[in-house]
């Protein structure tokens, strides 16, 4: 494989509380509306849009003639905190600062009333409280999730070990996964070999594109964030920090056209937590899309690989663009 050297544009949005937030472009002449691509945990908008050519999602809808622009949450890509802040931050200041200020400058950008959302893993699951608490109501054209989570049907298999350490955790202000993922690159002979991992299928994945990921796609998280979801996780419930917004509810009252897609072997967010979400989704127009051998693909799939996988492209994207063209 190759690497692409189409750059995107690159636009900042201001939070109020002082972050530049990243937005990566991606111009696309023919759909009507825009699409946002927002990435996961420990992520960056490499996430979607990959340095490898033909894994960049981004790239591939561009072609197809979305207009992308791919989100650098704080703390992860270019975004760029104020002076003096503290690497501090919680999933409700992506909610309730980046998102908006992202979305805000998209539309101003485009002057698009409304748009696509595409988000993997955390990325998809900040769609539903985002939707239900965004200034602005009904500005989705659709939402497509991909391996995202409700945190409260089971507790994937990564959350089950580190939970456990979250005395030791919280001495920390910050989980080193950048360092540590650029230095297992040296072992991934070793993590390839793993049978039971919980972020991808081996049969899904290289070494180039696993090296790739490992130095380029992969960011270091606060310690309050993941404290925060560990709370979610032991105590069953998803809400804001304080426990005033019941960010569940959202689910039942969204409206527009929802996608969730799935992998069949994905352990880091089990498919009995997606269907769980797809049932209390209250939209009239919702699909549910699980990709494996059992379902006719080529190989199964797991939590990573739905986007970076070596049969991601001809697997996986087209089914992304047949949605957004149907709906746009």
């Amino acid at each position: 494989m190759s690497k692409h050297s189409n750059k995107p544009e690159v636009h900042y949005a201001r939070t109020q509380d002082g972050w530049k937030i990243a937005l990566h472009h991606h111009p696309g002449k023919k759909a009507r509306h825009p699409v946002l691509l927002v990435h996961g945990l420990a992520s960056n908008y490499r996430n979607m849009d990959f340095p490898i050519k033909d894994l960049s999602l981004a790239h591939h809808l561009s072609k197809k003639g979305f207009d992308c622009w791919i989100v650098d949450l704080r703390g992860s890509g270019l975004s760029k905190k104020g002076t003096f802040q503290p690497y501090k931050w919680y999933f409700d200041d992506f909610v309730f600062q980046d998102l908006p200020a992202a979305v805000d400058t998209l539309t101003t950008l485009t002057g698009a009333k409304k748009f696509h959302w595409v988000g993997h893993s955390l990325g998809g699951l900040l769609a539903f409280p985002f939707a239900h608490n965004y200034h602005r109501r009904n500005v989705f054209q659709s939402l497509i999730t991909v391996a995202t989570p409700v945190t409260t049907a089971s507790r994937p298999g990564y959350f089950k070990i580190t939970h456990r350490f979250d005395r030791i955790i919280k001495l920390f202000p910050r989980l080193p996964y950048k360092t540590l993922s650029k230095m297992a690159t040296r072992f991934v002979d070793l993590v390839l070999g793993l049978e039971d991992n919980a972020l991808f299928s081996r049969e899904n994945m290289t070494r180039e594109i696993l090296i790739t990921i490992m130095e380029h796609a992969v960011e270091s998280v606060p310690t309050s964030l993941i404290l925060q979801i560990h709370d979610w996780l032991n105590h069953q419930y998803f809400a804001s920090k304080d426990k005033k917004i019941d960010f569940m509810k959202s689910l039942e009252e969204l409206s527009m056209p929802i996608l969730m897609i799935a992998g069949s072997v994905d352990s880091f967010t089990p498919l009995a937590d997606i269907r769980l979400a797809f049932r209390r989704l209250r939209s009239a127009k919702k699909t549910l899309m699980v990709f494996g051998k059992s379902r006719g693909h080529e190989h199964d799939y797991g939590h990573i690989d739905l986007l970076l996988g070596k049969n991601a492209p001809k697997e996986v994207y087209p089914e992304i663009v047949r949605w957004l063209e149907e709906h746009d």
